[in-house]
């Protein structure tokens, strides 16, 4: 009886860099995670124009319709509160750690 014996794994240039640049992603993204604010900075901009994205729809709609000037009011109020929320994560995260 013979035996086949199967040739050593080999891994081609493509999948080393690939693997290079997903180690170097994830311990950017890990590295921001434990700095606390890396995230953060790149939520902005994404809440911003979905918030914004909201109050303006709702202000053309309440061209049309009058009743929903109620709802971009809110909208731009949630909007607020969030940024505010974003902007001082820090100062917020310390005052509960402190007591």
């Amino acid at each position: 009886m013979t035996t086949q014996t199967k040739p050593p794994p080999t891994t081609s240039t493509g999948h080393v860099t690939l693997l290079g640049v997903l180690w170097t992603l994830t311990s950017a993204v890990a590295h921001a995670q434990a700095m606390g604010q890396g995230l953060i900075s790149y939520a902005q901009p994404i809440i911003l124009f979905l918030g914004v994205g909201a109050v303006v729809v709702a202000l053309v709609a309440a061209v049309f319709k009058p009743e929903v000037v109620r709802h971009a009011v809110w909208a731009a109020v949630i909007l607020t509160v969030i940024f505010f929320i974003l902007r001082n994560t820090s100062a917020l995260t310390s005052a509960v750690a402190g007591g």
